[in-house]
C-alpha cells in the first residue's frame, strides 16, 4: 500500500517525494503537517540529504508516525467494550453491535455484521469477549 502511495504522489519521476508530495501524501491519513513541520520532518529522515524522501525514507515516515491509539489504555479499550455491552453481560453479541449500529445511524448489513463476528469472535460462540 505504502509503495503504490508513494509511486502516486512521486509525480516528479525522480524517484523520491519533494515536500509538497510528502505533504499530500500524509494528508490523506489526516495529518495535516504545516510546512515547516514537514521541512522538519525531512531533515530528520532524509539520510541521504538529497532534499527529497526516498521509498525507504518514506517507508520509515509512515510506520514510525505515532497515531491517535498509540497512547490509549486498556481502560479506554475496556471503556469501549462497555459502551457496546450496555447489559453489562460480560460480553458483545450481535444484538449488541446491530443496536450500536442504528444508535449511530448506521445502516449495517447482514454481511458486515457476519464479517464482524467472524473477525472478533473467531471461536464462533457468537460473543465477543474483551
Amino acid at each position: 500500500m505504502y509503495h503504490e502511495l508513494f509511486k502516486l504522489f512521486s509525480g516528479t519521476g525522480i524517484g523520491c517525494l519533494t515536500p509538497g508530495d510528502l505533504k499530500q501524501a500524509l494528508q490523506l491519513f489526516d495529518y495535516n503537517a504545516k510546512k515547516n513541520v514537514i521541512y522538519k520532518l525531512i531533515a530528520n529522515i532524509d539520510q541521504d540529504e538529497s532534499g527529497g524522501i526516498s521509498f525507504e525514507e518514506f517507508l520509515k515516515i509512515m510506520t514510525d508516525v505515532k497515531r491517535p491509539c498509540d497512547e490509549d489504555t486498556a481502560d479506554d479499550y475496556y471503556d469501549v467494550f462497555l459502551a457496546y455491552d450496555v447489559d453489562g453481560k460480560g460480553y458483545i453479541d450481535r444484538d449488541d453491535i446491530r443496536q450500536s449500529a442504528l444508535d449511530l445511524n448506521e445502516n449495517l448489513t447482514e454481511e458486515e455484521l457476519e464479517d464482524i463476528m467472524i473477525k472478533f469472535d473467531p471461536t464462533g460462540e457468537g460473543k465477543i469477549n474483551f
